[in-house]
């Protein structure tokens, strides 16, 4: 049993080291429920490996008019493809991997409206500690009113720090 114990204890400062803390600001605009919105989602975000495979982002979208903090929202995110020599390599000044993504979460938005999120960020880069998203479309699902909607971030960057990058 202490053998155990002291396997699990060696091994977990590793396990830890492994996980990356990031944040993320995207301006964001959003069709559905009661009334579209445009505003600046802010993001803490844990990632697990240098691949961002299966982030973790918990988000607040904020916005200059009306109320000020419009929505919460927690997705899981994955790369669908990593390709590392790609022809967008000359718009950054660093080598950077082109990993398409898809996400899925769910969304509170005030007035008590709760929507089921997929979408997708089909220009999606990462280097060693940045990430950068341009053009990611996104579905919602309001689950009481039974509608859909429809929201894009513009231009998402994230920047991540320690473990894995």
């Amino acid at each position: 049993m202490k053998r155990i114990l002291m396997m699990v204890l060696l091994i977990l400062p590793c396990t830890l080291y492994a996980v990356s803390f990031g944040y993320s600001l995207a301006p964001v605009g959003q069709f559905s429920g009661s009334e579209p919105y445009g505003g600046l989602t802010a993001a803490a975000i844990l990632s697990f490996n240098s691949d961002h495979a299966g982030d973790i982002e918990l988000s607040a979208d904020f916005t200059p008019y009306g109320t000020f903090f419009e929505s919460a929202r927690i997705q899981v995110s994955l790369p669908m493809l990593l390709i590392h020599d790609h022809v967008f390599n000359a718009l950054f000044p660093n080598p950077v991997i082109w990993s398409p993504r898809i996400g899925t979460g769910f969304q509170y938005r005030m007035g008590n409206e709760f929507n089921l999120v997929v979408g997708i960020s089909p220009f999606a880069f990462h280097d060693k500690a940045y990430s950068f998203e341009f053009f990611s479309p996104y579905v919602l699902y309001e689950v009481l009113k039974q509608q859909w909607g429809w929201g894009i971030y513009v231009m998402k960057f994230s920047c991540f720090f320690g473990g894995a990058v």
